[in-house]
């Protein structure tokens, strides 16, 4: 049976690095250790049957600070949402770690730098929601072998900073359910030497 504290100390860290004691529904971090579990009951949280985290959803909260690395410590966790709020930064290396998560929405934040690597690592992930941040270089090959081989169908890229070339490939995949690219620097050449669809996929 895998160790409750490592949720504990995860939400402590995700509380002191996002500034919870301004958040406008806060936790009651200081009693934290007082049962086991007891976090369940906070704001934006929800356990399974063994007391370990599956959800949190702190969607416009007044979070601000940077994404703790500790989140992917969080290994339960099957649905993340922190849209709409102040975060900035990079998004961790260790959100790969999140084995079994189906849901992730850091849209609306200031975030920036590159997609994590390991996001083929994703094989639970259904949508993935970073539109409305400061989001910059390619799409890594990993994004488009998820949305190929497991069950990522929800793709929200859009108003981001995101530059190069939009895979072709991405139109083969035919059970994608939303796919938002627009509003990036996307590089389209003369439409004359690219492939006939491609115009399709990309805002220029």
């Amino acid at each position: 049976v895998r160790d409750w504290s490592e949720d504990v100390h995860a939400l402590r860290a995700i509380y002191d690095a996002l500034n919870g004691k301004n958040w406008w529904v806060k936790w009651d971090i200081d009693r934290i250790d007082d049962s086991q579990g007891s976090y369940c009951e906070w704001y934006g949280i929800r356990c399974n049957s063994l007391n370990h985290i599956e959800r949190i959803n702190l969607f416009s909260n007044n979070l601000y600070g940077r994404l703790p690395s500790e989140i992917g410590k969080i290994s339960t966790l099957k649905y993340l949402d922190l849209a709409a709020n102040y975060i900035t930064g990079t998004i961790p290396s260790t959100f790969q770690l999140l084995s079994l998560i189906e849901h992730i929405s850091l849209a609306s934040n200031s975030l920036y730098g590159p997609l994590p690597k390991g996001l083929h690592n994703l094989y639970q992930l259904q949508t993935l929601n970073v539109a409305g941040n400061m989001l910059s270089g390619e799409i890594p090959l990993g994004l488009l072998v998820a949305a190929k081989d497991s069950s990522l169908k929800n793709i929200y890229l859009n108003g981001n900073r995101f530059t190069g070339f939009i895979n072709e490939k991405f139109k083969d995949i035919t059970d994608m359910k939303e796919l938002h690219l627009a509003d990036n620097d996307w590089y389209c050449p003369n439409m004359i030497s690219v492939a006939e669809d491609y115009s399709t996929w990309a805002t220029y």
